[in-house]
C-alpha cells in the first residue's frame, strides 16, 4: 500500500512540473476606428477589464516630451521600457513629434477624446520595439496607433515574446481594409479613415519580455503611437532549480514504477 502511494505521489509530481512549465497563450485587443467611419472612442477600455483590480498601471501620453528629442529608455515605478527601431537606416532611434495634428487633422484635435498633443514617431523604421526590465513583471501592453498623414495605407501587427523566449504575432490591425491609396487632406475623398488606425494591445498574465509593432503594408512609411498603457506586477519568487529537477525524476521514477506493475 505505501508502495501505491508512493508510485502515485511521484505521478502527481511529474504532472505538476508538466503543467507548471507550459506556456499560456496571449489575448490580443484591436479596435480599428477612424474620424469620420463609426470609431470606437472607448476602444482600448475591454483591454483595462481584462485586469484585475488594482492591478499596476501607467499610461504614457508623451506631453512632457519635447519635439523631435529621441527617445530611447524610460523607467515607470519598476518597469523600465526600451524604445529601438526595427531597422534604423532612417534614424538611430524614435523621436518625440509634435504639430502633426496641426495639419493632419485640422482643427479636431483630442480625436476619441484621448489622442492630442506629442506622440512618437518611428522614423520611417518598419517598426517600433519595447523590451522591457526591472523589479516588476509587464503583464499588459497597448497603444493608439496612428498613420503620420502620408497618402500610404498603413496596416499593423504586434509581436510579443513571453520571459522564456516564445513569441506570438496578432491579427492584422487595419483600419479600412481593402482600399487604395489616398491623400490624406479634408475633402479627399475617405483618406482620413487612415490617420487613425485603432488601438492595439496584448494581455499576457504569465509575463512579457518584449513587444515589437510591425507596419506590415508600406514598410517605411512614417506612423505614430501615442498613450502607450502598460500593467504590471511584482515578479514571482523563482522556484530554486534542483527542487524542479527533483521532482521531475521522481515523477519518471513513478511511472516507471507504474510501468513495470503493468507488465508483470
Amino acid at each position: 500500500m505505501k508502495k501505491r502511494l508512493v508510485v502515485y505521489g511521484c505521478i502527481i509530481f511529474s504532472a505538476f512540473f508538466l503543467v507548471t512549465t507550459s506556456y499560456a497563450e496571449p489575448i490580443f485587443f484591436l479596435t480599428e476606428g477612424y474620424k469620420n467611419g463609426g470609431a470606437d472612442v472607448n476602444g482600448d477600455k475591454k483591454f483595462q477589464n481584462s485586469f484585475a483590480s488594482g492591478t499596476a498601471f501607467v499610461e504614457e501620453d508623451f506631453n512632457n516630451f519635447v519635439h523631435d528629442d529621441p527617445i530611447t529608455s524610460q523607467t515607470y515605478g519598476d518597469v523600465t521600457v526600451d524604445f529601438s527601431l526595427t531597422d534604423n537606416w532612417n534614424a538611430q532611434t524614435a523621436r518625440i513629434h509634435d504639430g502633426w495634428w496641426n495639419w493632419a487633422t485640422g482643427s479636431s484635435q483630442g480625436i476619441y477624446g484621448v489622442l492630442s498633443g506629442k506622440a512618437v514617431k518611428n522614423m520611417l523604421s518598419p517598426g517600433i520595439s519595447f523590451d522591457f526590465t526591472g523589479k516588476d513583471v509587464v503583464t499588459g501592453f497597448g497603444v493608439w496607433i496612428m498613420d503620420d498623414g502620408s497618402h500610404h495605407r498603413d496596416a499593423f501587427t504586434m509581436t510579443v515574446t513571453d520571459l522564456q523566449g516564445n513569441s506570438w504575432v496578432s491579427p492584422k490591425l487595419d483600419a479600412d481594409p481593402g482600399t487604395g491609396d489616398e491623400v490624406i487632406f479634408e475633402g479627399a475623398g475617405d483618406g482620413y479613415k487612415h490617420v487613425i488606425d485603432g488601438f492595439l494591445a496584448v494581455h499576457l498574465e504569465e509575463g512579457i519580455k518584449s513587444v515589437t509593432i510591425n507596419e506590415v503594408l508600406t514598410p517605411k512609411s512614417s506612423f505614430i503611437f501615442d498613450h502607450m498603457q502598460i500593467y504590471s506586477k511584482p515578479a514571482p519568487e523563482p522556484v530554486p532549480e534542483p527542487a524542479t529537477g527533483i521532482l521531475f525524476a521522481l515523477g519518471l521514477l513513478g511511472f516507471a514504477q507504474l510501468k513495470k506493475r503493468w507488465n508483470r
